[in-house]
């Protein structure tokens, strides 16, 4: 007896559109263009034996091999999903330092407590600038003239810590909303990324899985 001739499928419904042939006459030949969808739902079809009431598959390895590439999908689908978790993650974290810094800016500058007490401020000596048509001496006549500050003088010293901290604490905040900025991109980037590729290579024609490869998956 001959070989039997082939009846192409792609889809699970190609086989159900034949349940009115002769199985004895008929093979299936499954396309290794097969959707891994597909494949696997071909294969919940598949079982060993011989054909009566249903047809021979001439390629079972390559339902098979489809199968172990659906299986690599989507454990590769669950490292980007880690991904979008991390990134998740570390957007959370920036929102939450966004609002500790914002947190400090509503203090305002009278709460700042930084640099040394008002006892200890100042230069210890005169401080002189020389226009930039003038030669710097190298020898300083008078430099060792302590100079001194006013009570007044150090606690406006105080206040001027505090604005210039409020200003620093702005430039933080700005930068850290940047980032936000920049990580809810990624975020939706990564997150939209992830579904389309997910549609693609699940549900879309491929020769994926149509032998055996290496499905190491770096990400």
């Amino acid at each position: 007896m001959g070989e039997l001739p082939f009846l192409g499928v792609n889809y699970l419904a190609d086989i159900d559109s034949y349940a009115h042939e002769d199985t004895s006459h008929y093979q299936f030949f499954v396309a290794e263009e097969t959707s891994l969808v597909e494949a696997i739902a071909i294969q919940t079809r598949m079982r060993a034996g011989n054909p009566g009431v249903a047809f021979k598959v001439f390629n079972p390895e390559l339902v098979a091999r489809k199968a172990e590439a659906e299986a690599a999908v989507r454990e590769a689908l669950e490292a980007m999903q880690d991904g979008i978790n991390s990134a998740a993650l570390e957007l959370a974290a920036t929102r939450q330092t966004i609002a500790s810094v914002q947190a400090k800016i509503d203090l305002g500058p009278f709460a700042v407590r930084v640099g040394p007490s008002i006892n200890h401020r100042a230069l210890p000596f005169n401080q002189i600038i020389y226009p930039t048509n003038v030669e710097i001496p190298q020898a300083v006549e008078g430099a060792t003239t302590v100079r001194r500050l006013s009570k007044r003088a150090k606690l406006g010293s105080r206040m001027a810590d505090g604005r210039s901290q409020i200003c620093f604490w702005r430039f933080n905040l700005a930068a850290l909303r940047a980032k936000e900025a920049a990580q809810v991109a990624y975020l939706k980037a990564l997150s939209d990324s992830r579904d389309e590729l997910a549609g693609s290579v699940l549900h879309e024609k491929t020769r994926l899985g149509s032998g055996y490869s290496d499905y190491a998956f770096q990400y």
